[in-house]
């Protein structure tokens, strides 16, 4: 029993030992909760000094205390550093059509309803009362390949867009049999996806189905394209390879077969990586900007992850991931957050509805449980200037994408640029008033 006691003390002073060296060491940023002016993000003058975009993630959408935390965040970047694009990862047609509607009628509410639910969160609000106050000198757009929800297609038709520009352009566009095809289609397509029995996800297609509709969003796509709107000519080819990606998509093949589901993930990343490319080489070139999506989608060099399966079946090593697609050729203007946690749980609160998941807390072989003994509940913690720390040395795992997979990198550094840390998750919360 001595013995025991001695070797438990001996194994305790040489955690503490090891974890105040690492302490001692790492570089990061405290941030005040409670601060209500900017010196608690002053460091980010220096860390983004020649950065153009910054990438700010997320673990899991549901997670109301990073959305909170970036919303600070965001605020800052756009009052102090003057950033003036901010794009999310919502719909590019939908998230276009109802900002154009906002900023028209000096309200932000027409841009709600286009997000998603869990952007329909409180924790989102204060992003909305910052695009309000500055809605003639922010632009906001989306680069989801897809249209974001069913309140999207009911709300801003989509067919209905590309009959009034084809009818601006040029009238004689509505008679081609092409164009008069594809606009039947689409209308066919929307009134599924918005109907209260769809998944809003997936228009069900066979094989040959699938090859005619492809046929038919090429000839329109050039017939855009001779018309000079580059914009227009984005949104339908993404829009399409969407709705031709989905076809066949089922929760089903989502949990049995690996294959597709690497396939099914890696094209929407591809099209994603499409769209903002456009928007921040074209549409909002030179301007500063704030990507806001899933910190899956931010990952570079996920042939560094070990193991390259995560347990929902996605090979990582395998995977098409927006950012690794197209990193290189922005990497000198773009900075990535990648937010995470220790403990907590997520998930939806509304009203007196609840929908929430605990997460359990990460253990010593985590980078969360390490940053959670800083004593601090949110650290910015820029990864360059750690990558020598003991920490990082001996492929310490971050929970960068969810709560089962136990996932290691050889360079966390050449993976993202910073981690927002978080101690405890909370759920988003909804008001009950808003449209379910």
């Amino acid at each position: 029993m001595y013995k025991q006691t001695l070797w438990l003390l001996i194994s305790l002073i040489l955690d503490f030992s090891s974890f105040a060296q690492n302490q001692e060491k790492l570089n990061f940023f405290p941030i005040n909760t409670d601060a209500i002016n900017t010196e608690n993000y002053d460091f980010l003058k220096k860390e983004l000094e020649d950065k153009r975009i910054v990438c700010l993630g997320e673990q899991v959408h549901m997670d109301g205390s990073s959305i909170a935390a970036r919303a600070k965040l965001i605020e800052y970047l756009v009052n102090e550093l003057h950033y003036e694009v901010i794009l999310t990862e919502t719909g590019i047609y939908n998230t276009q059509v109802a900002f154009n509607k906002a900023r028209q009628y000096q309200n932000v509410d027409s841009l709600k309803i286009t997000m998603y639910k869990f952007w329909q969160s409180v924790q989102f609000q204060p992003i909305y009362d910052l695009i309000q106050k500055n809605i003639n000198n922010i632009e906001v757009d989306g680069f989801d390949c897809k249209i974001s929800s069913k309140s999207a297609y009911k709300s801003y038709p989509y067919s209905n867009f590309l009959q009034q520009k084809f009818e601006s352009t040029d009238n004689r566009l509505l008679e081609d049999k092409h164009a008069k095809e594809y606009l039947s289609k689409i209308k066919l397509i929307e009134k599924e996806l918005s109907s209260d029995k769809s998944n809003g996800l997936s228009f069900k297609m066979t094989r040959k189905e699938k090859i005619k509709f492809n046929e038919l969003s090429q000839r329109v796509n050039q017939i855009i394209k001779n018309m000079g709107d580059a914009e227009l000519a984005q949104i339908q080819y993404t829009l399409d390879n969407s709705i031709l990606n989905y076809s066949d998509y089922s929760k089903l093949k989502k949990i049995f077969n690996r294959k597709w589901l690497n396939n099914f993930n890696g094209r929407r990343d591809e099209l994603m990586a499409s769209n903002l490319e456009y928007l921040i080489s074209q549409k909002h070139k030179g301007k500063k900007i704030i990507v806001i999506g899933a910190n899956f989608h931010f990952l570079r060099n996920p042939g560094l992850i070990e193991p390259a399966e995560m347990l929902n079946g996605l090979n990582l090593h395998e995977s098409k991931i927006m950012m690794n697609l197209m990193y290189e050729k922005f990497k000198q203007e773009i900075y990535t957050v990648c937010f995470t946690t220790f403990t907590g749980s997520y998930g939806i609160i509304r009203g007196k509805e609840s929908e929430v998941y605990k997460i359990g807390t990460r253990n010593h072989e985590y980078l969360e449980y390490h940053l959670s003994k800083l004593g601090h509940s949110q650290i910015f913690l820029p990864l360059e200037t750690n990558k020598n720390n003991n920490l990082f040395k001996n492929r310490i795992a971050v929970s960068f994408t969810d709560y089962i997979s136990k996932l290691t990198s050889s360079s966390w550094s050449d993976n993202f640029d910073a981690i927002y840390f978080i101690y405890t998750m909370e759920p988003i919360k909804i008001n009950p008033t808003l449209n379910k």
